[in-house]
């Protein structure tokens, strides 16, 4: 995982953006998302939906960690993915090595085969482009002073 403010770069982002945009259109899922395991949004592709992509972030996050758990339960070191299946929609999460969940939100039209099989491929691109930004770190962030600003801007709202 990223140590805490460890950023991409411009390249490391669109890399990113491209490996997401590919695996929305080869795969036919709605929305991607690549969240790093503190629940941090890194990018998006796709249609949003009504999701808040910020608090979607975290919940897949405790999500994930708490599978986690369950696997260790179960005398599995992890789980690289998991599938939730709804009503119209179903969620397809994939491990990123230890830097971020790929999360794959598509209509239960869609074939989860695919699903599963593009998701390895992108995820297999991403550890690449994310193993570059200094190896096994925690709190990946894009572009350098984003964290100092968000907590600048959450002082004012909170009279700081």
């Amino acid at each position: 995982m990223s140590k805490a403010g460890t950023a991409l770069s411009s390249e490391q982002v669109q890399q990113i953006e491209r490996a997401l945009a590919s695996y929305v259109e080869e795969a036919g899922v709605k929305t991607v998302l690549l969240v790093d395991p503190d629940g941090h949004l890194i990018s998006m592709c796709g249609e949003p939906g009504a999701i808040d992509p910020v608090a979607f972030g975290a919940l897949i996050s405790a999500n994930f960690a708490s599978t986690q758990q369950i696997a260790t339960q179960m005398g599995e070191k992890e789980f690289d993915a998991f599938f939730i299946q709804g009503k119209d929609q179903d969620l397809y999460l994939r491990s990123v090595s230890s830097h971020a969940v790929l999360v794959s939100i598509f209509a239960r039209t869609t074939t989860l085969g695919m699903v599963k099989v593009f998701a390895e491929r992108t995820a297999k691109t991403l550890v690449d482009v994310l193993a570059t930004s200094g190896g096994e770190q925690e709190g990946l962030s894009i572009g350098g002073g984003f964290a100092d600003s968000a907590l600048a801007e959450l002082d004012k709202v909170l009279g700081g």
